[in-house]
């Protein structure tokens, strides 16, 4: 179930908001860009995954399969360079463009260690610990319960047999670089 509820898909259609509502500068905009990044950095690579994956194409909707991540992958990255693009052009709120960017840069090196080092390190791990460090900055110390939720997606993950410790404990570290990219940038 933690699998599923805090799936990097529904991780990143809830994180664009949470960003949102914390920005000061032209927040009724920055939640309208929260929208968009929802949809192209979510929503619509969800559909096409799920697609794929009700066609046989890869090992289910979370791409079990490191090999079958290359589409899966490209998908994401073409979706969410797209919004980022529009943010730029249209000027988006700098906190919606820092988090487009930072999200390029966590598929950017996913990427990278997917298919240069041949390895599946864990997306949910490395989501779940850059929305839990984004959210804490933006919001305080109350948030920081948010670290038990991405220990549980962790677990969750080796308990499914879908990774082992190491590429859970790397996907977790990534996030926190992307993380604190967000906030350096923004």
């Amino acid at each position: 179930m933690a699998t599923e509820v805090l799936s990097p898909y529904t991780v990143l259609i809830a994180m664009p908001f949470v960003v949102g509502a914390a920005t000061q500068e032209r927040q009724a905009e920055a939640l309208w860009w929260a929208a968009a990044l929802a949809v192209f950095s979510s929503f619509i690579p969800w559909v096409l995954i799920m697609g794929g994956a009700l066609r046989g194409r890869w090992e289910g909707h979370h791409v079990r399969n490191r090999e079958g991540r290359r589409t899966p992958l490209i998908i994401c990255g073409s979706s969410v360079i797209a919004v980022t693009v529009l943010m730029a052009v249209f000027d988006a709120p700098s906190s919606m463009q820092a988090l487009g960017v930072a999200e390029l840069v966590l598929l950017a090196v996913t990427v990278g260690v997917t298919f240069g080092f041949k390895w599946k390190i864990s997306i949910h791990a490395a989501v779940a610990s850059a929305a839990a460090l984004v959210t804490a900055v933006l919001y305080g110390l109350a948030w920081h319960w948010l670290w038990l939720l991405v220990l549980l997606v962790g677990w969750s993950r080796v308990r499914v047999n879908d990774h082992d410790l190491p590429q859970v404990i790397g996907g977790t570290l990534l996030g926190l670089v992307g993380g604190a990219l967000f906030v350096g940038i923004a």
